[in-house]
């Protein structure tokens, strides 16, 4: 299938649901036999942090080599990832773990 487009992407989401290893495989082969060449993919805590933010990922985070097999795959498919990584206003995830949460923000009441 082609397409006049530069660009036909999808967005994979795992912010608020982990999809399983399968199943993000089982979407690559579909998006790219659909047509599409670009993944914009939205980790969130489902990426393998290492180092002082091993802690923020989460207990369904992808491994280190699921990801270089997502990313080989999605080559020998043609397409393109674009990992989506959050600015520090989007972070609140990674202030939930102690190491971290003294840089949020005092919570205040808004009603005062």
């Amino acid at each position: 299938m082609t397409c006049p487009l530069p660009i036909r992407g999808a967005h994979i989401d795992c912010r608020a649901q982990m999809l399983t290893f399968t199943r993000l495989k089982e979407i690559y082969a579909d998006l790219a036999r659909w047509g599409y060449n670009t993944v914009l993919f939205e980790y969130e805590d489902r990426f393998p942090f290492r180092g002082k933010q091993h802690g923020v990922a989460g207990s369904d985070a992808l491994t280190r080599e699921e990801i270089r097999e997502l990313n080989r795959m999605a080559r020998n498919l043609g397409l393109r990832i674009m990992p989506l990584v959050q600015c520090l206003g989007h972070l609140e995830y990674a202030l939930r773990v102690p190491t971290f949460g003294r840089l949020a923000e005092p919570a205040s009441d808004p009603f005062k």
